[in-house]
């Protein structure tokens, strides 16, 4: 075989055995993928807890904005000339209302004195809300009549929110005949009522804070003269006050006079929800009845 042959030979075989080698090494460094990543749990943003809208309404802590009333019907003079609303919210969120009596009160000198809370502006904006749409008072007209009843009470409900301001006047609130007129309205203000009646329970579910008594600035007195004046009869008690300061005024033209709180604790020691009659004997030795009601933020002394 001549050499330049054998030569060529051994380097087709020299250069196969070069191949082999890179070739091996090629797949020996084939490089392994990294570990996946997997996607984290997607979170989803929760809401927070709804809040009622806030409500628009006069802020000056002497306007009301929501007041119930209720009064009238066959009762004694001495209780009408002390009625006075049972709920009344003002302007800065202050509530004065008047406690539900228990059943065995029986018979008092007066009623329970008012007592005080506070509500914040979320909690003045759902208790309107309330008024004007499940209690009614959004769309309610001014009075409502119930003519399967003589001589019951009305009960007044006043709001000023929300672009209205108006007083309804619903006349034996809680007395309806089944399926009578005006059924739905009287069951929206029936629920209203109950609520601001019992307005304790609102205080203890936190939705108002207790501010303890309601101290009345000022108190009316309504003098009444009598012919005889059965039980205890007091001497008149104030010598900077005489039956002639008492002046006539209101519905019935009682003769009233406006009281510092010294001076209607010399009828009671406790005058602070009012008194329903006093009897006493004037300076001229003439019987008189006295009946005394603490004055609201918004009344003029």
């Amino acid at each position: 075989m001549p050499a330049s042959t054998a030569q060529l030979r051994r380097l087709i075989a020299l250069g196969l055995s070069l191949a082999l080698l890179l070739l091996s090494a090629g797949c020996a460094t084939t490089a392994t993928p990294g570990p996946t990543s997997t996607p984290g749990p997607t979170t989803t943003p929760t809401a927070g807890p709804t809040e009622t809208p806030l409500i628009d309404h006069p802020t000056d802590p002497t306007t009301v904005i929501l007041r119930l009333e209720e009064g009238g019907g066959f009762v004694p003079i001495s209780f009408l000339v002390t009625q006075a609303p049972s709920f009344s919210l003002f302007g800065d969120g202050t509530v004065i209302y008047r406690p539900v009596e228990p059943p065995d009160a029986g018979v008092a000198l007066g009623p329970p004195p008012f007592l005080r809370a506070s509500m914040d502006e979320a909690q003045v904006a759902a208790l309107l809300a309330f008024a004007l749409n499940e209690g009614g008072l959004g769309l309610a007209r001014a009075h409502y009549e119930n003519a399967n009843v003589a001589d019951a009470p009305s009960t007044i409900f006043t709001i000023r929110a929300n672009g209205l301001d108006k007083t309804v006047d619903v006349y034996a609130l809680g007395m309806e005949v089944p399926g009578g007129q005006d059924a739905g309205a009287r069951a929206a203000f029936l629920g209203l009522a109950e609520r601001l009646r019992d307005f304790a329970a609102e205080v203890k579910a936190g939705r108002a804070t207790d501010q303890g008594v309601y101290d009345p600035p000022a108190y009316r007195a309504v003098l009444t003269e009598q012919n005889g004046v059965p039980g205890e009869v007091r001497d008149w008690p104030w010598s900077d006050l005489a039956p002639e300061d008492f002046t006539p005024r209101g519905q019935f033209s009682q003769r009233t006079a406006i009281l510092t709180p010294a001076q209607a604790k010399a009828l009671s020691d406790t005058p602070a929800g009012g008194l329903y009659s006093v009897s006493v004997l004037g300076p001229d030795r003439a019987p008189y009845v006295i009946a005394l009601r603490p004055l609201l933020p918004d009344e003029e002394e």
